[in-house]
């Protein structure tokens, strides 16, 4: 074997190499994609496991005070709370009666959960 095969066979190897770091970076990049997914199924799992809250409040945009709805009713959920779900969180009852009692949220307009809490 002479030292230029050597050479030769050194530098195939070196490019082997970066071919297989190259797969390798995609193949994280695709455990990555499938990690968030799984884990994202898992969120999805849990939380249509979760009984569905009575009341929730609606950030508003911006500054403006929440909203709060109702999931209860005839239609078993306001459509309004539904737009946005980063916006929305599950409030008690109680929690319900301060926020529009004292605390200054807003009712819906189309659920009106301050009838159906005995605020009107």
């Amino acid at each position: 074997m002479s030292d230029r095969s050597a050479e030769e066979r050194l530098y195939a190897l070196q490019c082997l190499e970066q071919v297989q770091l190259r797969d390798l970076e995609r193949t994280r990049g695709w455990i990555a994609v499938m990690e968030r997914k799984v884990q994202e199924e898992q969120y999805q799992r849990e939380r249509a496991a979760q009984p569905a809250p009575e009341w929730v409040a609606q950030k508003g945009v911006g500054a403006g005070p929440p909203t709060i709805h109702t999931t209860r009713g005839e239609a078993d959920a306001c459509w309004d709370a539904e737009v946005d779900y980063a916006r929305v969180r599950p409030i008690s009852r109680e929690q319900a009666l301060r926020a529009l009692g004292e605390e200054g949220a807003q009712a819906c307009i189309q659920c009106r959960p301050d009838t159906m809490l005995g605020l009107l």
